[in-house]
């Protein structure tokens, strides 16, 4: 494994603002499910998951402001 596959996660998760683990999953699992269309898709679909679970998830995973 190259040190692109290393470095890319934690680019793309400081973009984001997600965790680099959260990022990392989520490209294996669309990539697993949906080739690479979905691998392309997969930090936008986990950013908007992670807006809507602090938007209108439990207040206990609701950070402060």
């Amino acid at each position: 494994m190259g040190a692109n596959h290393l470095l890319q996660p934690l680019i793309l998760a400081r973009a984001v603002r997600l965790n680099p683990l959260t990022v990392l999953v989520s490209v294996l699992l669309a990539a697993e499910l949906a080739g690479l269309l979905g691998a392309l898709l997969a930090i936008p679909a986990a950013g908007i998951a992670q807006a809507l679970l602090r938007e209108y998830g439990p207040r206990r995973m609701r950070r402060p402001v």
